[in-house]
């Protein structure tokens, strides 16, 4: 049966090499080699501390952080382009719950070469978006990736009501906690902190800062896109 691409709906042509055939060990393939080559890697050139692209040194955004107390250490996949936003417009307000393959294998790869001793640790969306949805973003791509996680951190909303002159508009704003069972249970380990993107740091930085707060000392993050 001939399968598309998920981005670009057009067939797929799939070939194995002759270790996959013998192994059984050939992949599934989810997009065309046209698509794939629009998402564009992180190579070099690029912040020691957060990943930010064409960056020469430490970036201003790691070092604002830093005069905070905050030292960033992030890792990330892919540089933020068109390509990427079709992509999570299509799978984080559209719906497409397909979409969760097309990273997972070359997160599967990373998370293993560089953070096998790590534990992966998802941020979790809010309850409104998962419930819109019908899944959770994150966790859904790092379960293709077929990675264990925990679920250590838990996304709560908080009703912020903004005084207008005419009408009194409401604001939800995001506020993190730690599950007290899974925190006892990683005392000390090592955490990889997961999201889709990085973008100002504040949210990566508001979870630091709770984890310290509770006793954890050896963090990383990554995330798909930076």
């Amino acid at each position: 049966m001939v399968r598309n691409c998920l981005l670009c709906e057009n067939p797929l042509q799939e070939s194995y090499s002759l270790l996959e055939i013998l192994t059984l060990k050939n992949k599934k393939r989810w997009t065309c080699s046209s698509c794939q080559n629009q998402f564009v890697s992180i190579e070099t050139n690029h912040c020691p501390r957060c990943y930010k692209d064409d960056c020469q040194g430490i970036c201003n955004d790691c070092l604002k952080w830093e005069e905070k107390g905050h030292l960033v250490d992030h890792y990330a996949l892919y540089k933020n382009n068109q390509a990427m936003f079709d992509f999570f417009n299509l799978y984080k307000t559209q719906g497409d719950y397909l979409l969760r393959n097309v990273f997972s294998d070359k997160l599967r790869k990373h998370l293993a070469q560089e953070f096998s001793h790590y534990h992966v640790i998802p941020i979790p969306s809010s309850k409104k978006q998962i419930d819109k949805l019908g899944y959770d973003p994150v966790r859904a791509v790092i379960e293709a990736s077929k990675i264990p996680y925990e679920d250590l951190i838990q996304c709560n909303e908080i009703v912020k009501k903004k005084n207008a002159t005419i009408n009194t508009e409401k604001s939800l704003r995001k506020d993190y906690t730690l599950n007290p069972e899974i925190m006892t249970k990683l005392c000390g380990r090592k955490l990889l902190i997961v999201c889709d993107k990085y973008q100002t740091g504040n949210t990566i930085y508001m979870i630091n800062k709770l984890l310290i707060a509770n006793g954890f000392q050896e963090i990383k993050s990554l995330s798909i896109v930076r």
